[in-house]
């Protein structure tokens, strides 16, 4: 009898932890030998018509999902709604597991309860947005009631246990599989037209402040700046986008940067795009360096969270800080400090000359991606992630 097994979040649609839930569920689900032993059903707080419909697997949406409107009180009492009814669908649906992804779904998974093994999919290295000691106990409360923590990387498996004091035991790793390139009706005609005849450099993301877009255009501007044949494309929408405009219109590069707002199929820009640079202050497992290694595209990324990526012979918990590392599959470049105090910017922009001007280190990293991809295949994640689902 397979293992009935409950993901539960707050959206289907947005990051990188929301991506994982479909990746993995349709998946599992999918794949014949897999579903033999374990069936998975999605649980949202949130409906997301579009990525729900997108879905193979079933998904279940909560009826007590708080509106934008509702106080402080009116949440409170339906955090209370929310737990009640979810674990009324856990007793329904004789769910044998339930894992919950991102802090708030966290903390309606672990209290309630209803006879399941608990699971805690940490994405992020939560110690640095506990801003203080309310939030740290509200994490650490989740961490210590949930049967397993699944960490997405090894140093947000350290962070667990050297911040939020789990037991090294209760924490194991399990890296982010590659997803299936999704492609659509193809890049816009308006960034065929600017990508045409340029060197394009092209970032993934949503455009917010931990994103390092405002480091990127500075750097793209010092490497590249009033060099028509170089061009910038940034692959995301969000609130700094009015911001990075004007940025990139002060540093004088406005012509060479085209935004292309949110693109659900990010494959279809990729494919046009000759570097692809993650400026990142912080992640958990940044998917957009897979989704740019899948797309055959050479990746220089800070250090975010990329090393165990580029670079995973060596210590993810050393980090470099005045130089750039050619690592065997990508470069990876030290975070950028707010003001640039320490010159980093300048680090990532002599790393995108560097690149530029070399084609044999390019096509060394676009031959060696298909191997390191070998250890994100989706089937082989899956089979770890069913591992600790029979032994929890």
């Amino acid at each position: 009898m397979s293992l009935e097994v409950l993901f539960f979040t707050h959206h289907l649609c947005a990051g990188g932890a929301e991506k994982t839930v479909r990746t993995l569920a349709d998946y599992m689900n999918g794949d014949p030998e897999l579903r033999r032993k374990v069936h998975v059903t999605v649980c949202v707080v949130y409906d997301d018509p579009e990525s729900r419909a997108a879905m193979k697997s079933e998904v279940i949406v909560m009826k007590n999902a708080s509106a934008a409107s509702d106080g402080k009180a009116a949440k409170a009492a339906n955090v209370l709604r929310q737990m009640r009814e979810l674990r009324q669908i856990k007793r329904e649906r004789h769910i044998d597991v339930c894992v919950s992804f991102l802090p708030g779904a966290d903390f309606l998974n672990v209290h309630s309860d209803a006879g399941e093994k608990r699971i805690v999919s940490v994405r992020n290295k939560e110690s640095l947005f506990t801003w203080g000691l309310p939030k740290k106990l509200y994490v650490e409360d989740a961490y210590r009631h949930a049967d397993r923590l699944v960490a997405v990387t090894e140093i947000v498996r350290q962070d667990c246990i050297s911040y939020f004091h789990v037991p090294p035991e209760k924490v194991v790793t399990i890296h982010n599989a590659a997803p299936s390139p999704s492609l659509g009706s193809g890049a816009d005609a308006a960034f065929l037209s600017f990508a045409e005849g340029r060197f394009v450099v092209m970032t993934v993301g949503r455009l917010h402040p931990t994103k390092g877009q405002d480091h990127l255009l500075r750097a793209f501007a010092s490497a590249f700046g009033g060099k028509e044949q170089y061009g910038l494309a940034l692959i995301g929408g969000g609130e700094e986008e009015e911001r990075l405009r004007a940025l990139a219109d002060g540093l004088g590069i406005s012509g060479q940067v085209y935004f292309a707002g949110f693109q659900p199929h990010p494959t279809d820009f990729l494919e046009h795009a000759d570097l692809f640079v993650l400026p990142s202050n912080v992640e958990g497992m940044p998917n957009a360096v897979i989704e740019a290694m899948q797309a055959g595209v050479p990746v220089i990324a800070t250090e975010c969270g990329a090393r165990e990526i580029l670079s995973p012979d060596t210590d993810p918990l050393v980090q470099i800080t005045d130089r750039a590392d050619y690592a065997p599959y990508g470069v990876l470049v030290p975070v950028c400090d707010a003001g640039d105090e320490t010159g980093r910017e300048q680090i990532m922009a002599d790393a995108m000359q560097n690149l530029a001007q070399d084609a044999a280190l390019r096509q060394r990293y676009r031959d060696s991606a298909g191997e390191r991809l070998k250890d994100f295949d989706i089937g082989r994640i899956c089979r770890r992630w069913i591992e600790v689902f029979e032994r929890v």
